[in-house]
């Protein structure tokens, strides 16, 4: 039996962005939509997700994730700096949007029948998707706080993303080698909540998380990619791009 990793993917992003581009200097240039499918598991049941992610303007991200009906569409330019997220829910009829202006982000929209208007602070960088933290993974930085939020709770939550060095896990039935982040929350709330993430270290693809979705006693959440395909004709793209596979630089699934 492949030793069980922790898997914290409140959004499972990573392992998708990393699918979808290579690096030329600062840049990241995307090639083709891709298709990504989660497999997630937990002691109530099992599930799984998907996420489709096309080319945008500028060179720049739509990351999309669908649950149902529900739906939630991350935006970023081409330095992967997250430019606006996207939430709703026709049966709830919740519609939300958050934005970077200046040094705040403002929450706009509907959520259980209000009119939702709201300014929250910046302290650090704002990912709307832990993907969107390749470049620590690849630095030798030993930690950095970063912002993630969620328009359907009205919050904006402050993060500290720790590295923990380098360790061999399984993903997709063969050994990865990986960086272990630990994401926690700064002071001593920190004590109470921390998931784990790993990393791929050759090029920062999300390969496995262990999640705790809630406070003390929560069920953890392990999730792994299955599979990444090429989406033609799904995000209006009639084919992929050559090297999705691939041969280095471009990064692949294990």
């Amino acid at each position: 039996m492949p030793r069980r990793v922790f898997l914290s993917v409140p959004r499972l992003l990573a392992a998708v962005m990393a699918l979808l581009f290579f690096t030329v200097g600062a840049r990241a240039v995307v090639e083709a939509p891709l298709r990504l499918v989660y497999a997630e598991t937990s002691t109530a049941g099992q599930a799984s997700k998907e996420y489709l992610l096309e080319p945008g303007p500028g060179g720049g991200w739509r990351i999309v994730l669908r649950e149902g009906r529900v739906e939630r569409v991350i935006v970023c330019d081409a330095a992967l700096d997250t430019l606006r997220e996207e939430y709703r829910d026709p049966a709830s009829g919740d519609s939300l949007t958050m934005r970077r202006e200046g040094d705040a982000l403002r929450l706009t929209g509907t959520r259980e029948g209000r009119a939702v208007d709201r300014s929250f602070p910046l302290e650090a960088p704002w990912y709307g998707s832990v993907l969107l933290l390749r470049a620590f993974v690849l630095s030798d930085a030993p930690e950095a706080l970063f912002h993630v939020s969620k328009p359907e709770a009205e919050q904006v939550l402050l993060l500290r993303a720790i590295r923990q060095g380098a360790e061999t896990v399984e993903a997709g039935g063969r050994p990865v080698e990986a960086v272990r982040v630990k994401y926690t929350v700064p002071g001593v709330r920190g004590l109470f909540w921390s998931s784990l993430y790993w990393y791929r270290a050759s090029d920062g693809l999300l390969v496995r998380t262990e999640e705790t979705r809630g406070g003390p006693g929560t069920p953890t959440v392990f999730a792994e990619l299955l599979e990444a395909v090429p989406a033609p004709g799904v995000l209006g793209t009639a084919a992929p791009g050559p090297g999705l596979a691939g041969a280095s630089p471009r990064p692949a699934l294990p």
